[in-house]
């Protein structure tokens, strides 16, 4: 029933509008600082807004009250690796519109996803280890060069 749903709101825009998608609000919510963006950053976006909203459709979680990251740019790329101690990733798929990473300090995000493999595969999201995002979960709409559905960076 719940892979039919998710089914149902990924080929149907109406439905999903019907429910309260709002393209403009989830484009906000992943650049809030306004980035100037490719045109495959702008459609990344706009799929990974759409994906994130059918999550919280699907799972009865809240996701866009809670992401701390969509977008980032070079320089905040930079700024995170450096305060991390690492180089300057430019895989990382924030600077392709392709991820988000959202609050989750108790795992409920990542739980509700992860509940069932055939959901997860259904929702079309990969998401790092929690043992590598202690108190936030890291979605994205891409597979990782592992192709796992839950994987380490």
């Amino acid at each position: 029933m719940l892979i039919q749903l998710i089914q149902q709101l990924k080929a149907d825009l109406f439905l999903c509008a019907s429910l309260g998608y709002d393209p403009a609000k989830w484009a906000f919510v992943l650049n809030p600082h306004k980035y100037a963006t490719s045109p495959d950053q702008e459609k990344n976006l706009v799929d990974l807004g759409r994906t994130l909203f059918i999550v919280e459709q699907a799972l009865n979680v809240d996701i866009m009250n809670n992401i701390t990251s969509g977008l980032r740019s070079i320089e905040l790329q930079s700024k995170i690796d450096t305060a991390v101690g690492r180089a300057l990733r430019l895989g990382s798929r924030h600077l392709y519109g392709l991820a988000a990473d959202v609050s989750d300090p108790h795992h409920s995000i990542f739980d509700a996803v992860c509940d069932e493999t055939d959901v997860q595969t259904a929702l079309g999201v990969w998401l790092k280890d929690k043992g590598s995002t202690p108190t936030w979960c890291h979605l994205q709409i891409v597979p990782p060069a592992s192709g796992k559905l839950v994987f380490i960076p």
